[in-house]
């Protein structure tokens, strides 16, 4: 009876080595990440020793991922070794996670709660890793407007939305099938290890150093063509004062070598962009009532609404024209979500809350 139990169980191992596949059973990960679409990700992780199983042999790809879980995955692929001081009231000493947030602390990729609690064993949203990975990358200070675009852009958090774009114009989310992003989702295990094995292979894998006529070439081909261009974009502009200046670095026998349409585009749309330049002093061409319907189409705040006939009666009193104005105060302010450099409390009199005194100012200013 023993001698045929052995056997019988001498078979199943037998059969489970025939089964799972070699690089997949050296990691002690069992058949839930087989037919799984992260399991390239999953095992690519696994192999440099950044991510584990659990004890029973499977990697639960379909199962959410902790706060303290993500942070030990970050620590490992970053290589974060150093630790900080924490005093999170919710991390006690002793607990398997608690080296694991002073290294993140330690990194400065983390911050906490409002609250001082960590809540390192709830489930991370996908809001709260996109703000993670914009601090690993060193992209907090990049702008991107790119999360309106998904269909469910007004339940991302006005502290993640800028960084939600960023992360979407890095190709490192991308929402699903319905255009969403599900902002407040609990992240996947699976998710999680792409996003991190994503990020791991462009840490790995050098960028080649473009030319200064390669990156000319580049610039010019990322900006719309001429007669497409009916207003000026940030972006735009960027890439085009660039292009101008590495233009104007280059030797005559470097321009020479650059394709003829490339030269007669980059100067067809510098001229196109010079035509719709609004003079600082001008008089406007937008009415309050056309100004607050622009922002009401791109989702501001309704303070941002609110305060635009400040920026007209000013125009008045200035010849400033107040477009430019109020077109500056939203990008600075997000249209008044407070979601890139400008707080609440960092307004002046080109921010989108009134001053106390500024009935007092308008005032002075008619004098």
């Amino acid at each position: 009876m023993i001698k045929r139990w052995v056997k019988g169980i001498l078979t199943i191992l037998a059969m489970s080595i025939i089964i799972l596949p070699s690089n997949i059973n050296s990691h002690a990960f069992g058949l839930d990440i087989v037919d799984h679409w992260a399991k390239e990700h999953i095992i690519y992780l696994a192999d440099k020793g950044f991510i584990k199983g659990y004890p029973d042999g499977s990697f639960k790809p379909e199962e959410s991922i902790t706060r303290a879980e993500f942070l030990t995955m970050v620590n490992n692929t970053f290589g974060y070794r150093e630790e900080a001081h924490i005093s999170f009231k919710d991390v006690e000493e002793g607990s398997w996670y608690y080296k694991e947030i002073r290294k993140a602390a330690k990194a400065g990729y983390i911050r906490g709660y409002g609250d001082g609690t960590m809540k390192p064993e709830n489930p991370i949203s996908r809001q709260e890793v996109a703000s993670i990975v914009a601090a690993l990358c060193g992209l907090e200070k990049e702008v991107s407007n790119s999360a309106y675009d998904f269909n469910d852009w007004q339940e991302i958090g006005g502290w993640a939305i800028n960084y939600v774009g960023i992360l979407k114009d890095k190709g490192y989310v991308l929402g699903y099938e319905d255009n969403t992003f599900r902002p407040k989702s609990h992240i996947k295990r699976g998710e999680a290890a792409k996003l991190i094995a994503e990020i791991d292979r462009k840490m790995d894998k050098p960028e080649e150093e473009m030319t200064k006529v390669e990156e000319f070439i580049s610039l010019v081909e990322e900006l719309p063509h001429a007669n497409a261009i009916i207003q000026i974009i940030a972006q735009d502009k960027v890439k085009l004062d660039r292009a101008r200046q590495i233009y104007n670095q280059l030797k005559d026998e470097e321009k020479d070598g650059i394709p003829s349409k490339i030269v007669s585009k980059f100067l067809e749309v510098e001229s196109k962009i010079e035509s719709l330049k609004t003079p600082l002093i001008s008089p406007t061409k937008t009415t309050v009532e056309q100004a607050q319907a622009w922002a009401r189409s791109k989702g501001a705040h309704q303070r941002f609404i609110d305060i635009a006939p400040v920026y007209w009666e000013y125009g008045e009193l200035t010849g400033i024209n107040p477009e430019i104005l109020y077109a500056q105060a939203a990008k600075e302010t997000n249209y008044g979500r407070y979601t890139g450099a400008v707080l609440p409390e960092m307004n002046n009199w080109a921010g989108i809350k009134a001053w106390p005194n500024l009935g007092f100012m308008l005032a002075f200013l008619q004098k």
